[in-house]
């Protein structure tokens, strides 16, 4: 089995200090592009060599190397797409890394509310994300991850505020690409077109000149640009009836 056999039992006392080292994450570090077939071969292997861990520990999830597998497999399913066996992790570790408390806690929200974006679960993957801000220093990847979801909410004053304070956290004195872009964002779908275009345009070009093979982003900017063009376009023709 994929789940500790005591992994649902309440057990009393403090768990076992630890730290979440980064470095040890290394299942949910790979990038899985190479195909689909070989991409499963990997995450079967891992699923073995974490099936081997649990079947040795008997203290399930409060054993640290157990939940940081169980956190990293998680992160791999994410990857892959395997969003149901994702959250039946996220739904297993959840009271062991909130007990835990930093950097479990954290780490465990953050990835979370990757899922419920995936399962297009914005709105409680926004209350994750504000539960993370609440617990750590203002960072600029958190307020920034609060502005895109809350964007797909279509609260887009409320995006423009948290890309606004990421770009003041970062220490940006004049906006970068991703800030031009992410504040060009949710301008054009507050109907500041006028505003939104140069801010999108800049963005643009800043990427094409950084990072010209990146086709993915620049794609998704053209796209973004040639939408605001539009509706300035409609914008115009009906002030003109």
């Amino acid at each position: 089995t994929m789940m500790p056999p005591n992994s649902g039992a309440k057990v009393r006392g403090p768990p076992p200090e630890a730290t979440l080292e980064r470095g040890s994450l290394l299942w949910s570090e790979q990038e899985y592009q190479d195909g689909p077939q070989e991409n499963l071969r990997q995450l079967q292997g891992y699923e073995a060599d974490y099936a081997r861990l649990v079947a040795r520990s008997p203290e399930g999830f409060r054993d640290p190397k157990v939940l940081a597998c169980a956190l990293d497999l998680a992160v791999a399913y994410l990857k892959n797409y395997s969003i149901d066996k994702a959250d039946s992790l996220y739904t297993a570790t959840e009271s062991y890394c909130l007990e835990r408390g930093l950097p479990w806690d954290v780490k465990w929200l953050q990835d979370c509310a990757t899922l419920r974006c995936k399962q297009a679960r914005q709105l409680e993957a926004a209350v994750l994300l504000e539960e993370v801000a609440r617990r750590t220093p203002p960072h600029p990847a958190t307020l920034t991850n609060l502005g895109t979801v809350y964007n797909m909410l279509r609260q887009h004053d409320k995006a423009q505020e948290y890309f606004e304070a990421a770009m003041e956290v970062a220490g940006h004195d004049e906006p970068e690409k991703e800030d031009l872009w992410n504040i060009g964002i949710a301008k054009k779908h507050r109907g500041e077109y006028d505003e939104a275009l140069p801010m999108l345009e800049k963005a643009l070009k800043s990427w094409q000149e950084d990072a010209p093979d990146d086709d993915v982003t620049l794609a998704k900017l053209h796209d973004t640009v040639g939408s605001c063009c539009d509706l300035m376009g409609s914008l115009s023709f009906v002030h003109q009836q």
